[in-house]
């Protein structure tokens, strides 16, 4: 074994299904290529976890977006976080894949 190789298991959604998923549960468009930035032929790995606390700013832009939909950088974890918690996806590690 080659020295800094190592296997890890994942969770694996494409970035369609997950942003169809995210419609579906709570009614707002979701890019989350444009969310986390990403480009054709990527991945992002977000760790999920419904233990995790939100604190304040995270709360307020929780709160925002699920008044009105508009997302940012972070909001792709804490949608996977309240999906988990909602018995949804389970818990763990993910890796969101992008091509089209």
């Amino acid at each position: 074994m080659v020295a800094g190789i190592e296997k890890e298991e994942f969770w694996t959604v494409s970035y369609h299904e997950l942003d169809e998923l995210v419609k579906e549960t709570y009614g707002h468009d979701f890019e989350v290529v444009a969310a986390l930035e990403l480009s054709n032929d990527s991945c992002a790995e977000v760790r999920v976890d419904k233990e995790q606390e939100r604190d304040e700013w995270t709360q307020r832009q929780w709160t925002e977006w699920i008044e009105d939909g508009e997302y940012s950088y972070g909001t792709t974890g804490q949608i996977l976080n309240d999906l988990c918690r909602q018995e949804i996806i389970p818990e763990g590690r993910y890796l969101i894949r992008v091509c089209w």
